[in-house]
């Protein structure tokens, strides 16, 4: 077959694909929550937490790809709820983007914190402490929303980390670890990693041997996906064990109109883009999920510990929960030791 004929064959595979999963995912999910009802609790609550607050007590929120998609959202309707008393701070790879986002916001009489940090997740974990450091304290909520889609087989970063896991796993673990080992995360603050929460996969016994999918035949595309909102799972179960104060979130956020597949590095998910629109009727916004993802950031999450939330910020609980207490000491020390944490 020519070459041109395979890649379109790929190019409708996976877009229709793609549908599928948007359409079953919107429709036989949990029935939604009111979106109404979520908007005005969480104005209510967010509101609360900024009115007539100064200085250091003003809420400060920190946004790990918060130049796009969910994460632009879900900052653009904090500063919404809070009619701007807030301290935000975003971190990306789009000045541009996130020069416009700040200015958008309202800036009251108590001049909060406005700030971009320019940084890209898939290119130096380890260096991500020179980020960190720069960052305000006390945070109350770190939202992480880095994106990375792409059909490329396994490509690393020049610490030998692929890019993939270093966007989905690695960076927002580093991130977590160094804000709360700094003690910058404020006792009652939340974190919330918004990847795939009930939807990862088994690790098993020769996948815990090769944590980092370097061995050859390891590493693929389906496996990555699978494996990383487990990873995300136990490794936001032991930060809930160290530090119980704090509440500690991964998301499954479901079919949301963002532009990671326009965006994307693959030319392939980039031409099918424009036919995943056949899939907007069963789809969010990127603005209706930001609310769904602070409703269940401010309820189910309420409280200090280790959760999961849906697409509709419903409480997932255990659903669909991988790992042992082993692979989860084992996942913890690989981590620590990839991205040079001294161990």
């Amino acid at each position: 077959m020519p070459s041109f004929l395979r890649l379109f064959n790929r190019l409708i595979l996976l877009s229709f694909s793609l549908l599928g999963v948007s359409i079953l995912v919107q429709r036989f999910e949990l029935m939604p929550s009111s979106l109404p009802t979520i908007r005005a609790s969480n104005k209510a609550i967010l509101s609360s937490l900024a009115s007539g607050k100064v200085g250091d007590a003003i809420p400060t929120a920190v946004f790990v790809g918060g130049t796009a998609g969910i994460g632009r959202a879900m900052t653009e309707r904090l500063a919404a709820h809070t009619d701007g008393n807030v301290n935000i701070v975003i971190l990306g790879r789009n000045e541009v983007a996130a020069r416009q986002i700040l200015d958008s916001f309202p800036v009251p009489s108590t001049k909060p914190r406005r700030e971009f940090i320019k940084v890209d997740v898939s290119q130096d974990v380890a260096g991500l402490s020179s980020v960190t450091s720069q960052l305000p304290s006390p945070i109350d909520f770190l939202v992480l929303t880095p994106g990375y889609l792409a059909l490329d087989a396994r490509t690393e970063n020049k610490e030998g980390i692929d890019k993939k896991l270093a966007v989905n796993y690695y960076g927002r673990w580093k991130f977590i670890y160094d804000l709360t080992t700094a003690g910058k995360i404020r006792e009652g603050g939340r974190v919330l990693s918004v990847l795939a929460a009930g939807h990862g996969s088994n690790i098993g016994q020769e996948t815990v041997e090769d944590l980092g999918l370097k061995k050859p035949g390891a590493y693929s595309i389906s496996r990555v996906a699978g494996l990383t909102p487990t990873y995300t799972d136990l490794a936001l179960k032991t930060f809930s064990s160290l530090y119980p104060k704090i509440s500690f979130t991964q998301a499954y956020p479901g079919g949301v109109r963002t532009s990671i597949f326009s965006s994307s590095t693959s030319r392939t998910i980039r031409w099918a883009s424009p036919l995943l629109y056949l899939a907007y009727p069963f789809t969010l916004s990127p603005e209706e999920s930001a609310e769904y993802m602070w409703g269940g950031l401010l309820s189910v999450a309420k409280e200090p510990g280790a959760h999961r939330i849906g697409s509709k910020g419903e409480d997932l609980g255990k659903k669909n929960w991988y790992g042992t207490d082993e692979e989860e000491k084992r996942l913890w020390e690989h981590t620590k030791e990839t991205v040079g944490v001294r161990l």
